[in-house]
């Protein structure tokens, strides 16, 4: 684990001083970058989370996913009426578009606190 991040600032400009020379990186980020970044590097899903909870409505979630499994059979209709194409080249359009997977908002873990706190338990 690297400690200058969690140390005083003359600590952490010391050190910053040491990368530009060695690898000229142009500034450091601010305290408060770094720990927006750890945050969410330790805790992203468990804040996610409740910004969902304070954000999102499940019910924008259900009609999203209507909409998109709607689209999904009108193209299949469609491409059943696709006479150009063969059936062998048919069944495999039908197959790749009935294998996508729909990623709307967030993963459903994130509105279920049991499967959330697995996550973090070790």
């Amino acid at each position: 684990m690297e400690v200058v991040p969690h140390m005083v600032d003359e600590y952490q400009a010391k050190e910053y001083e040491f990368r530009r020379t060695m690898s000229g990186v142009e500034r450091d980020l601010s305290r408060w970058t770094q720990c927006v970044e750890w945050t969410n590097k330790k805790m992203g899903m468990a804040v996610g989370a409740l910004y969902i909870k304070q954000n999102f409505d499940q019910h924008s979630k259900a009609v999203a996913l209507e909409m998109i499994h709607t689209i999904r059979e009108a193209f299949n209709e469609l491409l059943a009426e696709q006479h150009w194409m063969d059936a062998e080249t048919r069944a495999v359009a039908k197959e790749k578009a009935d294998a996508m997977n729909e990623k709307i908002g967030y993963p459903d873990l994130m509105t279920n606190p049991e499967e959330l706190s697995k996550e973090y338990t070790m």
